[in-house]
């Protein structure tokens, strides 16, 4: 990770810090702090963070899977 992507994140971050300060958020919340820094090797178009919630057959959840797409 280049240094000027890290200094973006590290602002992103501060930015999301200061605005939900004072908000209870659940643990289960997840911030995507690459959302759009990080960027597609093919197109070059920004990535964002999505989750993806993986159930058995009988339709319990058992595992959440966070990636950018």
């Amino acid at each position: 990770m280049s240094e000027e992507v890290w200094q973006t994140a590290q602002v992103k971050m501060k930015a999301n810090a200061q605005k939900y300060e004072l908000v209870a958020r659940p643990k289960t919340d997840r911030v995507h702090l690459l959302s759009n820094i990080l960027k597609c090797p093919v197109c070059g178009a920004g990535m964002y963070g999505n989750k993806s919630i993986k159930k058995r057959p009988d339709g319990t959840k058992y595992k959440d899977f966070y990636y950018y797409g």
